[in-house]
């Protein structure tokens, strides 16, 4: 799996080096459960030379290996853009991280997921942590929330720009980020803003509907029992 990853991503660099124009990558990552696993969709597409490049590239000998390992992937055209889009899924955050360092290593960066659970009776909170981190950077412990916008921005107008889109399971109570909808928080951020150690937070909270149930069904019987001694 890691070869055929590892060979997309150079090819698709090789091509793009040098391009002028802009180079949009979309990251829609789900997570599905506590245990950390779930599904994904990265999309690239770009302007000027990038697009040109995205779209003449023949990457059917790739497409094909990334195929055999499980994921799937497309070339396709709307209107005069073109896309790259590579789906999969992942059994942990372990793995998503390191699926993310593989596809974005172009960039060389890529978001890093950290979780932090908080249980409670009748529910937990989760709180998911996500930085931007190169090889030789260490794991840290979650770090407080910082707001991107407070950075500030560069003079020069970045060539990269990620949209990056996180699902949580549970509800999303709060985060940091431009926009949350349908249970997915979203952020819009430039290749700059990702290397100014930006991190992008969402706290969720997951019921334990079975608990709550029993603990329903017990109310229920403690009335009842407490009305057929009072007046029965």
């Amino acid at each position: 799996m890691r070869r055929g990853l590892i060979v997309m991503v150079l090819t698709i660099s090789m091509l793009l080096t040098g391009c002028e124009g802009s180079l949009f990558v979309e990251m829609d990552t789900s997570i599905d459960n506590s245990a950390g696993s779930g599904d994904f969709i990265i999309s690239l597409s770009g302007t000027g030379e990038v697009n040109e490049a995205l779209q003449r590239g023949d990457f059917s000998d790739y497409f094909t290996r990334i195929e055999d390992v499980g994921f799937f992937v497309r070339q396709y055209k709307e209107g005069e853009s073109a896309f790259i889009e590579i789906r999969g899924s992942f059994e942990s955050l372990e793995e998503l991280n390191a699926l993310q360092a593989e596809l974005l290593a172009p960039l060389k960066l890529a978001p890093f997921i950290r979780q932090e659970t908080r249980p409670g009776l009748f529910s937990a909170r989760h709180i998911y942590d996500v930085t931007f981190r190169t090889d030789s950077q260490e794991i840290e412990s979650i770090p407080a929330w910082a707001s991107w916008e407070d950075a500030g921005v560069g003079s020069e107008q970045p060539a990269t720009f990620l949209t990056y889109r996180l699902s949580t399971p549970g509800t999303i109570l709060s985060s940091n980020a431009l926009s949350v909808e349908k249970g997915a928080a979203t952020w819009t951020l430039s290749d700059w803003q990702m290397r100014s150690g930006v991190s992008l937070g969402v706290l969720s909270e997951q019921l334990y509907y079975g608990r709550i149930a029993a603990a329903g069904l017990v109310l229920v019987s403690l009335a009842y029992m407490a009305y057929r001694w009072l007046f029965i």
